[in-house]
């Protein structure tokens, strides 16, 4: 379950998709999904904006087939979010979930001036990690 069918996935400018450090490494192996949503935030509600972000964040936690999310925002509201999945059936769960669908639309009428969704398959997932590496969260 969950093993990629290629080689190697190709986004953006022909580069494939190699995670290369210690961030969530020990779940992330071959064969593991990644789904990168990068945006540029309005300034529209900023705080419904904050609140559907961290509950979000709990229900794909919740979601079957989830392993760990990353996100991080510039003061400018620039941001990327990166969520590791078992499989192509755990994200397709996810975008259909009935509370994300809602999320998703609040986004493109509000909450983003841009945002870019890739679905990609690790092919290798290695670095060095001397001790935990922490990622700030709430600035999704």
């Amino acid at each position: 379950q969950g093993r990629c069918r290629r080689t190697c996935v190709f986004v953006d400018r022909g580069h494939c998709v190699v995670a290369r450090d210690g961030i969530g490494a020990a779940r992330m192996t071959p064969g593991t999904y990644v789904v990168i949503f990068s945006s540029s935030r309005s300034n529209q509600d900023q705080e419904g904006y904050a609140a559907m972000a961290n509950h979000m964040e709990r229900l794909a936690r919740a979601q079957p087939g989830f392993i760990e999310m990353q996100s991080v925002r510039d003061p400018d509201g620039t941001g990327i979010t990166v969520c590791y999945w078992e499989s192509e059936a755990a994200i397709a769960g996810w975008k259909h979930d009935v509370d994300h669908t809602a999320a998703q639309q609040y986004g493109k009428e509000r909450w983003y001036t841009d945002y870019r969704v890739t679905i990609a398959c690790v092919e290798r997932s290695y670095g060095k990690s001397k001790s935990a590496i922490s990622v700030p969260r709430g600035g999704q």
